[in-house]
């Protein structure tokens, strides 16, 4: 029987508001075999999760994809195969990926949902001092691991990227890795001044500070 989509966008929404923390910790590989099971996953999208990409985030946002091109059905389809209620998911999706332990180690919840994660130390008005390796241009490669998912188009604009290019980004590439990548690589291309503070500040802006934090970390740019 064929795959039936969603009749409306709840379980879209949900799924895309809480998008970074499903790419961080959703087990992507076990959880295909399983959504594939109960026909949630064609066999050309549970080939591609498991065979054409190898690091387990890309996996997981080929998986979280799949599920919000199929809205509702593939929000109550996560919820089956991790044991969790609509509600749990709705509002604590801690709960739903972490079991009875709750909450993912070292975050809080902030808000009605995980959608604003963040390691617990940090607070909302935390700021970071940054030293001298901000104001280096980064490199391609350094900023795959950037983890900003769905949100690379608004990001792309924060960095002073063509509205007209980032359209064309979004019909040329077909998934959310690709396209992150290729904004990236046109952003180093164009902005002969681009620079991890430039980066930071931007990330900032999207309120996104537990990237900002794991960004300056693994790349010893604070002071």
């Amino acid at each position: 029987a064929p795959i039936k989509m969603a009749s409306n966008n709840i379980g879209r929404s949900v799924l895309r508001e809480n998008y970074d923390i499903l790419i961080d910790h959703l087990p992507a590989e076990d959880l295909t075999v399983k959504l594939y099971g109960v026909r949630m996953l064609t066999d050309r999208e549970k080939s591609e999760i498991q065979e054409g990409v190898r690091i387990r985030s890309e996996k997981a946002e080929k998986l979280v994809d799949a599920l919000m091109r199929r809205g509702d059905s593939g929000l109550d389809a996560l919820c089956e195969v991790l044991d969790a209620s609509r509600d749990v998911m709705c509002n604590n999706l801690g709960k739903a990926l972490g079991g009875a332990k709750g909450k993912p180690a070292g975050s809080q919840r902030i808000g009605n949902n995980w959608n604003a994660y963040q390691p617990s130390k940090m607070g909302n008005d935390q700021t970071f001092i940054l030293g001298p390796n901000a104001d280096k241009k980064p490199l391609l490669k350094e900023l795959i691991s950037v983890k900003v998912t769905d949100r690379w188009y608004e990001l792309g604009l924060y960095l002073d990227l063509d509205q007209i290019r980032l359209d064309e980004i979004k019909s040329d590439e077909r998934s959310v890795a690709e396209r992150r990548l290729a904004m990236f690589k046109e952003w180093l291309l164009m902005d002969e001044k681009a620079t991890w503070r430039h980066l930071i500040n931007a990330l900032e802006k999207l309120q996104l500070k537990g990237v900002v934090k794991d960004l300056i970390e693994e790349n010893r740019l604070g002071m």
